[in-house]
């Protein structure tokens, strides 16, 4: 079962994939979030035109994601 912060994570992706909205065509909005070994959240990034919500909340995420 997922904790209260990976659930909090999960509205927080949904949330931030509306900035995606009227930017990416056909493409579905997408959010992502990073989340630490203590279920903090280090990354996050939604689908822009060429890069993905994964690949953007990565490099937010920088060193702190491993």
């Amino acid at each position: 079962m997922a904790s209260p912060e990976e659930i909090d994570a999960m509205r927080r992706a949904i949330s931030i994939a509306a900035f995606s909205l009227g930017n990416i065509g056909d493409i579905p909005p997408v959010g992502s979030i990073v989340l630490d070994s203590r279920s903090r959240i280090v990354g996050e990034g939604y689908q822009e035109e060429g890069s993905s919500a994964e690949s953007n909340a990565l490099n937010a995420a920088g060193s702190r994601a491993r």
